[in-house]
């Protein structure tokens, strides 16, 4: 192949310069010019021989599988074999997360995971005093409550409940709120993030 480009390119070389001899001679002649026009004798340019290439040779595969797999689908709905296609499944990679499970005998510990929820539809006069007792006497001990800037301050005020993981079953149990008082996952912020680490 690289063999056949190469005698395509000194041909094509050697066409140029008799081509240009052409011209020159010509031009010395005097022959088919008028000084104040340009020739009108132009020869067409040899044009090189078409070369197919990787591109076309995959565009041309490229078309001539999707017409195959146009008529398969064609035979497939006209024969009635809908039943064969299969229903394509998300493939999500699913991260293997190791939990220790040892007692505590050891010199390490794991840390403790926390719950944060936001509470909120309160009436505006309630304190942190008043959220951290009514969790007390409903037996969650050890919660964090944090006063939130509510959206709406004279109508309602909001909290931030922060527990551990043991205790937010307790917590997210609709009996253990009043009516209207409403409660949610808190979401931090980039700031709080920042802030916090």
């Amino acid at each position: 192949m690289r063999a056949e480009i190469e005698q395509l390119k000194c041909s094509l070389k050697k066409q140029q310069s008799v081509r240009c001899l052409t011209e020159e001679t010509e031009i010395q002649d005097g022959s088919d010019i008028d000084r104040n026009k340009k020739t009108t004798n132009k020869k067409p340019r040899n044009t090189l021989p078409s070369i197919t290439t990787y591109a076309d040779v995959a565009k041309k595969n490229a078309e001539q599988k999707n017409i195959e797999r146009v008529s398969q689908q064609r035979n497939q709905t006209e024969n009635g074999n809908e039943s064969q296609f299969t229903t394509v499944i998300n493939r999500k990679r699913k991260r293997n997360i190791i939990q220790g499970t040892a007692s505590n005998g050891s010199s390490i510990k794991g840390a403790e995971r926390f719950a944060h929820l936001h509470i909120y539809g309160l009436d505006v006069h309630t304190s942190i005093a008043d959220i951290e007792k009514h969790l007390e006497e409903n037996k969650i001990l050890n919660c964090k409550c944090e006063q939130l800037q509510s959206r709406r301050p004279t109508e309602y005020s909001s909290f931030k409940i922060s527990c551990k993981m043991e205790e937010l079953d307790k917590i997210k149990s609709p009996d253990l709120w009043p009516m209207g008082v409403k409660l949610n996952r808190f979401f931090f912020t980039v700031q709080q993030k920042i802030r916090t680490t």
